[in-house]
């Protein structure tokens, strides 16, 4: 078979993928993608018992807990599954470093919280995540176009 005799590829019309809101939507879930697994394999090479979701949920808990599970899927990267961030809590709970309460206000709910277990986990990885974020943003943006960016990216 030639190249002539080779059925044609069906493509998606270029112009549409380059819309400004569709290229935002690619460029957004590409540099998660990227980002994630940057920061699973940073969070391996430095031994650290957390996945990256693990981490992400921590962080959350630890500067916006107490929160309700609903809330943890919103404040972290986690997908709104009940499922996925039923494990991700079932893990970080059994290793002590969050746990669940009742929640005051709302019967048979709960409310999750990091201990200090959790705290100190965080501390303990910071540092290195903080070196490692840095050098993934550094080259890239500066400080204000950082702000810029988390600021516009929140709004979604």
């Amino acid at each position: 078979m030639t190249v002539a005799d080779t059925p044609q590829t069906r493509r998606l019309d270029a112009e549409r993928v380059g819309r400004p809101d569709i290229r935002a939507l690619l460029a957004v879930l590409s540099a998660a993608s990227q980002l994630q697994m940057r920061g699973q394999a940073d969070l391996r090479r430095m031994d650290s018992p957390l996945k990256i979701h693990e981490f992400d949920a921590l962080v959350a808990v630890a500067v916006h807990g107490p929160l309700r599970p609903s809330e943890l899927t919103r404040k972290a990267s986690l997908a709104p599954n009940p499922t996925t961030a039923s494990s991700i809590l079932a893990r970080l709970e059994k290793r002590g470093l969050v746990k669940r309460e009742p929640h005051p206000e709302v019967g048979g709910g709960v409310i999750i919280e990091a201990t200090e277990a959790g705290i100190e986990m965080l501390e303990f990885l910071f540092p290195e995540v903080e070196r490692k974020v840095i050098s993934w943003f550094g080259g890239h943006f500066s400080d204000e176009e950082l702000v810029s960016l988390a600021e516009k990216l929140e709004r979604i």
